[in-house]
């Protein structure tokens, strides 16, 4: 659906993006994660054709996205992280004038989303609640039927309570309707709740692109208790960080899942207890 093959861009001299490769399957839901200014954003424009890479390649639907036809567009939603928009427009002229541009746009999928969301057609955007808003962009994306549903941090402006409750809308949204999602944020609980799949970005590189259950269980803590002083380089591949105090260890491994403990723990002559960490923790542990 979406790809980036090498993909790089710099502002001012700083590389944003160096060489990334990143693929969006049909029906994949991927969340794109990593630490605020790690690229997200830039990522999402180059593979939609709102900015031009200065190496690699950006596709979509195997085409350059820079040139994307319309016909490709039609097949795309977009949400962007905030929703600008004339305050003083009622709800339904804005819908009307959004859905002038979209040949399949379907009255019917906006007044039940109205509905269900209950947005006041006749109300001001200006009027609007924070929440309110993103969800009124989340129906001026969707209300064509794209194939694909882009969304950029929607919910980074809206306090915690308004976040859950907006992600809920998404998974119920995405159970109706099996739309293939790209989400990007820096908000892991965001990511878990409705993404099978995930992307780390960090200082403008993919470090991981895969399952998150996969993911879980290959980066694991390692709590090592010895008889005799530990050495300081351990026999252990895969070291993502290590903290060693005489005879105990704390080790975090990337090959959790190849990890022999049992002869690991005979040669170290020590007890090791294997901690599986939660998405937060590795997200921080891979990208200090």
């Amino acid at each position: 659906m979406l790809e980036a093959k090498g993909l790089s861009k710099t502002f001012n001299n700083k590389a944003v993006l160096q060489g990334v490769d990143l693929t969006l399957e049909p029906g994949q839901i991927l969340g794109l994660l990593g630490v605020n200014g790690a690229g997200k954003t830039t990522l999402i424009h180059s593979l939609l054709g709102l900015q031009k890479p200065d190496t690699g390649t950006a596709n979509a639907f195997g085409k350059p996205a820079w040139d994307m036809p319309n016909e490709h567009k039609q097949r795309i939603g977009f949400v962007a992280q905030s929703f600008d928009a004339l305050p003083s427009m009622k709800v339904n002229r804005y819908l009307e004038f959004i859905g002038r541009y979209y040949p399949n746009w379907q009255t019917s999928t906006v007044e039940t989303l109205l509905a269900k969301w209950q947005i006041d057609p006749k109300a001001r955007l200006g009027k609007l609640s924070g929440g309110q808003k993103q969800r009124l962009a989340i129906i001026c994306a969707v209300a064509h039927d794209p194939e694909v549903l882009v969304l950029d941090e929607p919910a980074a402006s809206l306090d915690p309570a308004a976040r859950r409750q907006l992600m809920a809308d998404l998974a119920d949204l995405n159970a109706e309707s099996d739309k293939t999602i790209l989400l990007s944020s820096h908000i892991v609980s965001d990511i878990e709740r409705i993404c099978s799949h995930v992307a780390i970005l960090h200082h403008g590189k993919i470090t991981y692109a895969g399952d998150i259950d996969e993911l879980k269980a290959s980066i694991v803590k390692l709590t090592i208790t010895s008889q005799n002083i530990l050495p300081e380089s351990l026999p252990i591949a895969g070291i993502i960080r290590q903290q060693c105090h005489g005879k105990f260890a704390e080790v975090i491994v990337a090959n959790g899942k190849e990890l022999n403990t049992e002869a690991l723990s005979q040669t170290l002559n020590a007890q090791i207890t294997v901690t599986h960490l939660s998405l937060e923790d590795i997200l921080l542990e891979v990208t200090k």
